[in-house]
């Protein structure tokens, strides 16, 4: 397969890294998935790397088999590899190996709770947050909560990560086990992992140091669920000698949305630069329409829409994003 005709220069230096610790800055529409994609090939095909020895983590269960399904294609031979996912997939995997390593019972009987029990306690603990509950029954049902988690043998999805973490900073043995099964690490949306998720990757790159992290610190959305995106702008601190990538050619979008993009982009501070191209051809410029209140915003949509249907333009082939159900909403009443 000829990598350097598949790819352009910024993804083919991505997927041609040199061995050691790299960071892709993939801005939106650069062919992030691509570049993952061709980069595992790369491995198996240049290197001779067993798939069993690269661990891809990725945001979903889907993406990893389909970028998995996607690399068997290229390489033209079957790409297994038991241990990639996400990353509560993966500490599910190698907790039902070693549970016992964590104070739990038989592996083959180590399950996750999912469902009612998981969501109860999780409505407590957002009820104490808002109102005046005794900090002493919260205390209390959580105590309840972990005992039957014990007698259960099972663990929610926070714990999977918690005692996996745990499994290989407490349990040497299980550690060079897993540090010498996986040569590379591949790591997708790294601006969106917690500190325990990069504490975990950490562990497991120590001692080959091929780990490839891929993300764009302007996307980190998920804050709310614990995500910190300076795992990704620290990461040439924590890795040094990392090898920087930086994918910029945009095949989304047109010239004048990239235009307004990199002036609203350029001097964030703390964040990576960039600058985002064109491969498009041009079209129309986006409009700023400032309105007094959401039900001027509503109509305002709702006339743009029937404007460009009398132009000829289905409504099917329009599309409107808001922030909120509730923008929908009013638009509705407002139609």
């Amino acid at each position: 397969m000829d990598f350097k005709e598949e790819l352009n220069e910024e993804q083919y230096a991505a997927v041609t890294a040199p061995d050691g610790p790299s960071l892709v800055i993939a801005a939106a529409g650069t062919g992030k998935t691509r570049t993952l994609v061709y980069r595992l090939a790369w491995l198996v095909e240049k290197h001779n790397l067993d798939p069993r020895n690269m661990l891809l983590l990725t945001f979903t269960n889907k993406a990893a088999r389909e970028m998995l399904d996607r690399a068997e294609v290229l390489i033209g031979r079957p790409f297994k590899s038991s241990h990639s996912g996400t990353f509560h997939s993966f500490a599910n995997r190698i907790l039902r190996s070693h549970a016992s390593a964590v104070g739990f019972g038989c592996e083959s009987a180590f399950g996750v709770i999912t469902g009612q029990m998981s969501d109860l306690a999780d409505g407590i603990y957002e009820r104490f947050e808002h109102t005046e509950v005794d900090p002493d029954d919260v205390i209390r049902v959580h105590d309840l909560y972990q005992k039957r988690k014990k007698e259960q043998n099972a663990m929610d999805f926070d714990d999977l990560l918690i005692y996996a973490l745990q499994l290989l900073e407490k349990n040497e043995r299980i550690l060079r086990f897993y540090q010498q099964e996986f040569q590379y690490i591949l790591v997708d949306e790294y601006q969106d992992t917690n500190t325990i998720q990069a504490r975990m990757v950490g562990l497991l790159a120590k001692v080959h140091k091929n780990i490839m992290v891929v993300g764009d610190d302007f996307q980190s959305i998920y804050s709310w669920r614990g995500a910190d995106f300076r795992n990704f702008l620290d990461f040439e601190r924590t890795w040094p000698g990392t090898h920087e990538f930086k994918l910029q050619i945009n095949y989304r979008s047109t010239p004048e949305i990239l235009e307004v993009a990199n002036a609203a982009i350029a001097g964030n501070p703390e964040q990576f630069q960039k600058e985002l191209k064109a491969v498009r051809p041009e079209g129309d410029y986006p409009v700023l329409a400032q309105l007094r209140d959401g039900g001027a915003q509503a109509r305002y949509i709702i006339e743009k829409a029937q404007e460009l249907n009398r132009e000829g333009i289905a409504f099917s082939d329009m599309c409107v994003l808001y922030r909120s159900h509730f923008h929908a909403l009013g638009s509705a009443i407002v139609h």
